[in-house]
């Protein structure tokens, strides 16, 4: 039992623990509730557009492509013989015009066959005048017969036989020379056109025969580029298998990584190979570009001023293919072509999510032909979030796909 002095602290503890529970309970029970004022409504997002206009349009086939000499040869004699000169400007990665020499042989040889070929072509045709004066003698001797002459006796009786022995010597000797001075003339080796050289295969001494090669040389004039191109790209081509008569279409080349941006070349469309490559089953379409080292630059004051951009043998570069004219289409950047073949329309402050149909794409543009109407607002704010019926505010309106591409590439090139 407690006695009474000690029931009074323990009284007043439990009293003040009843106190402090109970204002407790009435701070919480009485706290303010915080509203959100406006709670359901959404601030509109603001968005740029641009207006959607149906015209016509020529695309282009992208696709990468290998640079090949169009002309090239493994140069050999055609005649055996001793190199006795090599020409100073027979060195690898010269240019040199057609009928430059590159090497002379040995030529005592063929300049003495020649000499016995010419002895032996006089002789001939010392014999042939022999002959034609037998052949007088033998008319009188038949004119004196007084009688009828059998043809194949007149034949004889007329030296015919001889004569045509002599005329065949004479002819025969003719072409002896003719080879010989053939021969000594490739003693002398030149340029079969013009071109480069790759290598030199000889040196001075070298004993040559017609299996030798003595450089490696591709033309300058022109060059090919073999380009890849998936065969369901190729009914887009402006040249196709179809229509050679359009053979000559205009293709642009770039080559970033060696001639830097906004540095074309430009090419012709020539051919497309009609067989599949057997390892990547993509169509081959043949490019050719006039002057591909710019040997010509020099000489044409137009072009002083341009940048250097030479095509190498072996390098690989992009092509821009002409494909064929598409009528009444829109054009849209392709980085305003979202998900799914669809595009953003801003239409009564509301952004709906319009389903489209592409013909056709390319690297940069989306070319439409059904979902959406000219004058549409298509989005090209990027947003984040997206909900069809989403509340939107326009900024600025681009007057064409055109104008709303260069914004994009602006902003690629600030960044």
């Amino acid at each position: 039992m407690f006695k009474k002095s000690q029931k009074k602290p323990v009284i007043i503890g439990l009293i003040l623990v009843a106190v402090t529970s109970f204002a407790v309970w009435l701070i919480y029970t009485n706290e303010p509730v915080a509203e959100k004022d406006g709670a359901t409504k959404r601030s509109a997002m603001l968005v740029n557009v641009m207006s959607a206009q149906k015209s016509q349009y020529s695309p282009t086939v992208n696709a990468m492509g290998e640079v090949v000499a169009a002309r090239q040869v493994a140069l050999r004699p055609r005649v055996t013989g001793t190199v006795k000169a090599v020409s100073d400007k027979f060195v690898p990665g010269n240019i040199l015009q057609k009928g430059e020499w590159l090497v002379k042989l040995d030529s005592e040889d063929y300049e003495l066959a020649l000499q016995r070929a010419q002895s032996n072509l006089i002789q001939a045709q010392s014999m042939v005048d022999i002959e034609m004066g037998e052949q007088d003698i033998a008319k009188n001797d038949l004119a004196t017969l007084d009688r009828d002459v059998p043809d194949k006796n007149r034949a004889l009786i007329l030296r015919k036989p001889q004569l045509n022995q002599v005329k065949a010597d004479l002819q025969a000797a003719e072409v002896a020379v003719r080879e010989a001075e053939l021969a000594l003339e490739r003693t002398t080796i030149e340029m079969p056109f013009t071109g480069q050289i790759m290598s030199q295969d000889v040196n001075l001494g070298s004993q040559l025969s017609p299996s030798d090669v003595i450089a490696n040389i591709i033309g300058t004039s022109r060059y090919w580029i073999e380009t890849a191109v998936p065969s369901s790209q190729l009914k887009w081509l402006a040249t196709s298998l179809e229509s050679s008569e359009q053979d000559g279409s205009s293709a642009i080349i770039t080559n970033e990584s060696a001639w830097g941006k906004n540095v074309t070349r430009t090419g012709q469309v020539k051919e497309v190979i009609a067989t599949l490559d057997t390892q990547t089953r993509m169509a081959t379409v043949l490019v050719e570009v006039a002057d591909p080292l710019l040997t010509n630059r020099q000489a044409d004051s137009t072009s002083s001023n341009q940048p250097f951009a030479p095509l190498i043998a072996g390098s690989y570069v992009q092509v821009q293919l002409p494909a064929v004219t598409l009528e009444n289409v829109f054009r849209i950047p392709i980085t305003y072509l979202r998900k799914g073949d669809t595009v953003w329309l801003a239409q009564s402050q509301q952004l709906n999510v319009q389903e489209v149909s592409v013909i056709y794409r390319d690297d940069r543009y989306a070319y439409v032909d059904k979902g959406i109407s000219a004058g549409d607002k298509i989005i090209t704010t990027n947003l984040a979030a997206v909900r069809d019926g989403a509340a939107v505010r326009i900024e600025q309106d681009s007057a064409s796909a055109s104008k709303a591409d260069n914004q994009v590439m602006q902003a690629k090139g600030s960044d």
